[in-house]
């Protein structure tokens, strides 16, 4: 992004420059999970699960992103790979809620909220939501979708 153009100003990613801790690489697949959510210019809703070792994503449509639905695809995905050891997510009141916290904990998963406003913290999900994004709507475009 050209630091003098307007326009990309406006409209380009926010590229705030912190010092951030990298995050180390897990010694096995499923170790640790990061989570977010993508919303689609046709106003679906996806959660993106990106596993942190061989960058793996699991991306599942949600009717609604509600703690319950967001748990119960959770648990799907759980069932198909088995549980993590950690799962970081953002501070979105799907994956605070008691009932995730508590599922989690029962489970033995460690539950890592990124900073606010540090969203590059959970760079693997995050950078994957821009590329799923980007994939779903050149799909749409050419009609495949």
């Amino acid at each position: 992004m050209a630091r003098s153009c307007e326009t990309c100003a406006i409209f380009g990613n926010d590229v705030t420059r912190t010092l951030l801790h990298p995050w180390e690489v897990p010694a096995k697949v499923w170790q640790r999970l990061h989570m977010d959510f993508a919303e689609t210019t046709d106003g679906l809703k996806w959660l993106i699960v990106v596993d942190a070792k061989p960058k793996w994503p699991e991306v599942v449509q949600m009717k609604s992103t509600t703690a319950a639905q967001t748990l119960e695809k959770l648990k799907d995905i759980f069932i198909t790979h088995g549980l993590p050891e950690q799962i970081v997510v953002d501070n979105g009141p799907q994956f605070i809620a008691k009932e995730l916290k508590e599922y989690c904990i029962r489970r033995n998963i460690e539950v890592i909220s990124i900073p606010l406003y540090h969203h590059n913290s959970n760079g693997e999900a995050e950078r994957f939501v821009q590329t799923f994004k980007r994939g779903y709507e050149k799909g749409r475009k050419v009609g495949k979708l």
